[in-house]
């Protein structure tokens, strides 16, 4: 059995000018004298990688939030795939979505978008979860928060800021547990993908 880590850690996330940045504090230290070494951590949820839920776009508060989740809908068969450079277009989207997995990471080297009528598309495809390396979809503000509330809005789990350089498309078996956090949109997870080695 081979592990691909496929998590970004929190340092390395691509951050906009204005995003929330992670921060450390040490609030104590046995290096210092005092019983034991403690550290505080300042931050937004949607950095590193993460699970992005339906509860991040719901105006009335009625969408569900990633700890109401189980865990078997975070880990199972997907299919890694090559995105084709440019934007994600609705036919190319049918060209390479797999049909027979409800799991589809898209690996693109993080130059990545799709189109808002692509993702439109994909809604009605019913795939659990989609996840994409870096944090967005496009680099328009508006047309990635379009594109999140309509991925969601269908029910499909976002997981965000992964590493897909040193994975090969193909077959493997995801796990994306997030940090146990109640009530909120997001959370930060370690993402890994399992795959048998051929003898």
């Amino acid at each position: 059995m081979k592990i691909f880590d496929i998590s970004t850690p929190l340092s390395k996330t691509e951050f906009a000018p204005l995003d929330t940045r992670p921060k450390l504090k040490r609030i104590s230290s046995a290096e210092n004298g005092d019983p034991c070494t403690e550290t505080v951590l300042y931050s937004s949820l949607q950095c590193g990688t993460y699970i992005m839920s339906p509860s991040a776009f719901s105006e009335d508060g009625t969408g569900k939030t990633v700890d109401s989740y189980e865990l078997s809908e975070l880990e199972g068969p997907c299919e890694v795939i090559q995105a084709p450079g440019g934007p994600l277009t609705g036919a190319a989207a049918e060209h390479i979505l797999p049909k027979f997995t409800d799991r589809v990471l898209i690996r693109s080297g993080g130059d990545f978008s799709m189109l808002k009528g692509t993702a439109e598309d994909i809604s009605r495809a019913g795939y659990r979860l989609i996840g994409i390396e870096g944090r967005h979809f496009s680099s328009q503000q508006q047309d990635d928060i379009y594109i999140k509330s309509v991925l969601s809005g269908s029910g499909t789990l976002l997981l965000l800021g992964l590493d897909l350089s040193h994975v090969t498309p193909g077959s493997y078996f995801l796990s994306c547990a997030p940090v146990s956090i109640e009530g909120t949109e997001a959370a930060f997870c370690r993402a890994m993908l399992f795959v048998n080695e051929k003898s």
